[in-house]
């Protein structure tokens, strides 16, 4: 319990009251919230030593193999090898995304201003360094935002990298960065001239492992969205789409102004 002794004027005469709060029940979550992540440090441990390991085994076996028998397999036996390795790197970008989602949950957001515009500029430069693309990308004049540096970095990495991956099979790919105030808040959009999808299927995008389309087309964890909802929730601002088949696709985020 705690309690307040406050002061009240009722027909000019000043009144003392003791205000006594029962604070069990915040308590009671506040304890609740520190054993949930408490599990969740034991689950980040669990999935980094009992899955990162015994990949890490199969990735070294598969480069020992490639190194000392190379010579005596043939097309097909280097074929399969280079399968091995590319898909025990898939599963090592997905363990670190879900490891990076699961830690998201106890985050407590430190807000500082960000430079949106130099911001997004920098992600492009380091996509460009990583993957290269053909996509010609404009960066409107952003408003500035308050957030997270890094947090709000891996957001833009997320939406630019989907924009980049979905617009890719197009003779000339196109996004468009921009910004606006909007009831309080600034909008912030990535659009691309891709392949856009269906808006009945839109309730799924921001699922972890929800894909619209197949690995086969586009690949990717199916974690990267669900990551953006949970960054953009903990800083108490909302994320949609709006598309259309062979239309494109637009991704807005909102923050507090």
């Amino acid at each position: 319990m705690l309690s307040s002794i406050e002061t009240i004027i009722v027909k000019g005469q000043k009144y003392a009251i003791n205000i006594i709060y029962d604070i069990t029940g915040r308590k009671k979550t506040e304890e609740e919230l520190a054993a949930a992540n408490k599990e969740l440090e034991a689950f980040s441990y669990t999935v980094s030593h009992d899955l990162k390991a015994p990949l890490r085994s199969v990735n070294g076996f598969a480069e020992m193999l490639a190194y000392k028998y190379s010579s005596v397999l043939d097309d097909e036996g280097k074929r399969l090898l280079e399968v091995i390795q590319n898909k025990a790197k898939r599963m090592g970008v997905l363990i670190d995304d879900i490891l990076f989602f699961s830690k998201l949950g106890g985050v407590v957001v430190e807000k500082t201003d960000i430079d949106m515009k130099a911001l997004s500029e920098e992600v492009i430069a380091n996509l460009e360094h990583n993957i290269g693309h053909a996509a010609k990308i404009e960066v409107g004049k952003l408003h500035p935002a308050k957030g997270e540096p890094v947090l709000i970095s891996q957001v833009m990495a997320n939406l630019i990298s989907n924009a980049l991956k979905y617009s890719s099979k197009e003779a000339a790919p196109e996004i468009w960065i921009t910004s606006k105030e909007q009831d309080g808040e600034i909008v912030y959009s990535v659009q691309d001239n891709g392949v856009g999808f269906d808006m009945k299927y839109a309730d799924k995008l921001f699922g972890a492992f929800e894909r619209l389309h197949s690995t086969k087309e586009f690949e990717g964890s199916g974690i990267g969205l669900a990551t953006v909802k949970r960054i953009i929730s903990n800083h108490g601002g909302k994320i949609w789409a709006e598309s259309a088949p062979g239309k494109g696709a637009t991704f807005s985020f909102s923050l507090p102004g």
